[in-house]
């Protein structure tokens, strides 16, 4: 019988709990992921990310766990699964200067839906390059954003256009806080 070896993946889920609204409590998602039958079911902080292990393939962990959300919570939203590697490669791979000055700028970092290329997102950020800069990379767009002007960021702009549905954004601290617990 053939044996897939199990796998650590990182699901983020866009949208939840900002601002009172898709309200999903942490350890509902976690119990929700363990009736999945994924195993080792972590969360971190309350905006919608989870790590579990699992030797299925991501096309069928990320069917699985949409059909989840949207019967136990009504969450009909974007879900971005990643494999151990992937996130990996983010945070090991990163720009060179990116998640230095965190007294000056901002960091984040914008995961894609598997699949979603991200030049046709890039091509849709109105970058103000007096504001801010940002980088295509290991699948995903490094943005930084100086702190004094991010009232005139795109990245506002961005969460507002319809390509949110492939998109969904974490700061750099909770990216590396993820890279770590993955690992663990």
């Amino acid at each position: 019988m053939f044996h897939v070896k199990p796998q650590k993946y990182l699901a983020l889920l866009r949208g939840i709990n900002v601002g009172g609204n898709r309200i999903i409590k942490m350890e509902a998602l976690r119990k929700a992921a363990e009736g999945c039958g994924f195993l080792d079911c972590q969360t971190y902080i309350q905006s919608g990310n989870l790590i579990f292990t699992t030797s299925e393939k991501r096309e069928s962990v990320t069917e699985k766990l949409q059909e989840t959300l949207r019967i136990a919570f009504q969450y009909d939203s974007t879900l971005i699964i990643l494999p151990q590697e992937e996130i990996r490669s983010v945070v090991e791979k990163k720009p060179e200067k990116f998640g230095i000055d965190g007294e000056n700028y901002k960091y984040d970092v914008l995961f894609l839906k598997h699949g979603i290329k991200a030049e046709s997102i890039f091509e849709n950020i109105p970058l103000n390059l007096n504001v801010e800069k940002a980088e295509i990379r290991n699948g995903v767009i490094y943005f930084t954003r100086n702190r004094a002007l991010e009232t005139k960021s795109a990245l506002d702009y961005l969460q507002k256009k319809s390509i949110t549905h492939a998109v969904t954004i974490r700061n750099w601290n909770t990216t590396q806080k993820l890279w770590e617990m993955i690992q663990g």
